[in-house]
């Protein structure tokens, strides 16, 4: 049974001074025993439907009122804490899931899914989430302020579908909470402010320990709030990323970057400021605009995967998301760097990654989307065959040994995007046409991981000192040295390599198939050829003017090719050797294996003490051996 409030007037001249709640105060004492709460009848367009909310109401729906007019009144219902049917089966369904409230602008965002810029929030409806969403009955005075029935209607039907915190948990602790709030929050309250307050002194008098909002405001004193009342609030995406690093804890550890020092992660809950701070433009992007992007690629964190790339300090060096959404494709929406001189290091290091990791999950095309790309990067994608399109960055990538033929019939099949087939059409007529070996070279760059069978250029095996490799390309043995590999070598895309100028066999363009070499301290992983690369430039010359001329890309220091390399003679020539697009093996060749198939071929393995040219034939069969194990 409900009390109803018929009137409350209060003269004008008392108006402002807490005259209704004390009266309403006074009423609840006389009936909150014998009743199970109050109830009013107000006219939506009322300027009195401002007042209840304050008096702890909630709009819990509309009727037609009875004048002729046909205007609409608003049910507002005040609830005495007195247990009931539903309480004890809502105590009886409650599971182990956690429990978040959410506050009116993620509701709305959900309510219509396919509104621009609501993506954001949508994921939170996703099954793999372990949590229950929650709206507080200050939602439901949300909904009464739209002066649109329609939307006031479909709104409360939608608010039917979430669970509703207790109203009355404890109606002094809601009242307590909200003063302790209230100096935390601007001296000034707008309506939607206040409404945030309240929302807020819900969720924390029943207990909930999260609150997800979009609200700046409310998100700015995150920090105060949690100190003061353990309630986390938190961005959309911040919740899922939590969740999905309970789920997948291993994938979020840290792991040293190619063996150096530099380390990559995936982004976890509550970085966005850092990531933003870090990877802003100095112009032409918004922080708002960029935080949209951010914030729609973490919260979807079950198909996109966000990573970022940190020195030893905590300084980001590099962002990236990779959505596997679309079939055969590597959609990129953020490729940032940051501004240091290691990052355009870093910029293609992780374009070389992004090919490879494409190239084993079987995607023929990547597609970088990020409008705001640093000029550290554009000229890492063009080295990579990335071309620039309408909508970005494609990059087409095949990832096997084919012939012109398979090639041409390859890129002609029906299945690419529409955006691809301007470039793919190029490719394959310069296929049709490709008469030498320069331009075949050229297109399988392009098209690289792709080996084409009839490119015929020089190939060798070309041993390396493990302690060399560990700074070029080799992760796994440098991941056995405390410091790691260089950064600034074993990121690079493209690198020199010294040695002797003897036996003078190596000429570019060619490959190179990587030994690395037995050495003093044992290193797991040795004795083995582990990585190929392009052989892009050969030069023979004096210790000085060569290392003059390399000393950027290089592993060595002066000391190293002058006394190691010339034997400290200054007229003696040496080679250097520039190299690029290295692909790590996934199953190394051991020098067993090697023994085992040159011995087939009825000759004797040299165990590679120095560099040993062999066909085309044989390349394609240990490269097919490390690549793909047979």
């Amino acid at each position: 049974m409900l009390v109803s409030i018929v009137h409350l007037c209060v003269h004008s001249h008392w108006q402002g001074r807490g005259i209704s709640r004390l009266l309403f105060d006074e009423l609840k004492s006389l009936t909150k025993d014998g009743y199970l709460g109050v109830r009013v009848h107000c006219r939506v367009d009322y300027p009195a439907n401002k007042l209840w909310p304050k008096l702890d109401f909630v709009a819990m729906g509309e009727i037609d009122g009875r004048g002729k007019k046909g205007t609409r009144l608003t049910i507002w219902k005040y609830e005495y804490d007195h247990p009931s049917l539903f309480s004890y089966a809502s105590l009886q369904n409650e599971n182990r899931k956690v429990k978040v409230v959410i506050d009116a602008n993620v509701f709305y965002q959900l309510q219509a899914p396919d509104v621009p810029d609501h993506e954001e929030s949508l994921p939170l409806l996703e099954p793999w989430l372990d949590i229950d969403l929650y709206i507080t009955p200050e939602m439901l005075n949300e909904i009464s302020r739209n002066k649109n029935k329609a939307e006031r209607e479909a709104a409360r039907k939608f608010a039917d579908s979430f669970n509703t915190v207790a109203t009355k948990a404890s109606h002094l602790n809601f009242q307590k909470t909200q003063k302790e709030l209230r100096p935390l929050f601007p001296e000034s309250l707008s309506q939607s402010d206040a409404s945030d307050l309240r929302q807020l002194a819900y969720a924390i008098s029943d207990g909930i320990p999260f609150f997800v909002t979009r609200d700046g405001l409310v998100l700015d004193r995150a920090d105060d709030i949690f100190e003061k009342f353990s309630i986390q609030i938190l961005r959309p995406s911040d919740l899922i990323l939590m969740q999905d690093e309970l789920l997948r804890g291993e994938d979020y550890a840290p792991s040293r970057l190619a063996g150096s020092n530099i380390r990559i992660e995936k982004v976890h809950s509550q970085q966005s400021g850092m990531l933003i701070k870090s990877f802003l433009p100095d112009s032409g992007e918004t922080k708002g605009s960029f935080n949209k992007k951010l914030q729609l690629a973490l919260s979807n964190a079950s198909t996109v995967e966000t990573r970022v790339v940190l020195d030893a300090q905590g300084e980001a060096y590099g962002l990236i998301s990779c959505s596997r959404q679309s079939d055969g494709q590597m959609d990129v929406p953020i490729f940032r760097v940051g501004k240091s001189a290691i990052c355009r290091v870093v910029a293609r290091y992780l374009i070389n990654n992004l090919v490879m990791t494409a190239s084993m999950e079987n995607r023929k095309s990547i597609r970088i989307s990020d409008e705001h790309l640093s000029p550290k990067v554009i000229p890492a994608l063009q080295e990579s065959g990335f071309f620039q399109f309408q909508e970005g960055w494609l990059k087409v990538g095949l990832q096997d040994t084919l012939d012109v033929n398979s090639t041409i019939a390859l890129l002609s099949a029906p299945q690419w995007p529409d955006f691809s087939r301007d470039l793919l059409d190029k490719l394959t007529s310069l296929l049709h046409s490709a008469s030498n070996s320069d331009v075949m070279l050229d297109i399988e760059k392009i098209l690289w991981p792709l080996k084409i069978t009839e490119l015929d250029i020089p190939v060798y095996v070309v041993p390396i000192r493990p302690e060399w490799a560990m700074h070029l390309f080799d992760a796994d043995i440098a991941n056995q040295d405390l410091f790691g590999g260089e950064p600034a070598l074993i990121l690079n895309a493209e690198n020199v390599y010294y040695r002797s100028s003897f036996p003078k066999v190596l000429s570019a363009p060619g490959r190179v198939l990587w030994y690395v070499s037995a050495a003093n301290r044992h290193y797991q992983g040795s004795m083995c050829i582990k990585a190929c690369s392009y052989i892009d430039e050969v030069e023979i010359g004096k210790p000085k003017p060569l290392f003059s001329k390399y000393k950027n890309l290089g592993i060595y220091k002066w000391g190293d090719v002058y006394n190691g390399v010339a034997g400290s003679e200054l007229d003696k020539d040496i080679m250097a050797f520039k190299f690029s697009k290295t692909e790590i093996f996934k199953h190394p060749i051991s020098l067993s294996k090697l023994q085992e198939i040159w011995k087939a071929d009825g000759k004797i393995f040299n165990n590679a003490v120095s560099p040993l040219k062999i066909s085309q034939g044989l390349f394609l069969s240990l490269y097919a051996l490390g690549m793909k194990g047979h």
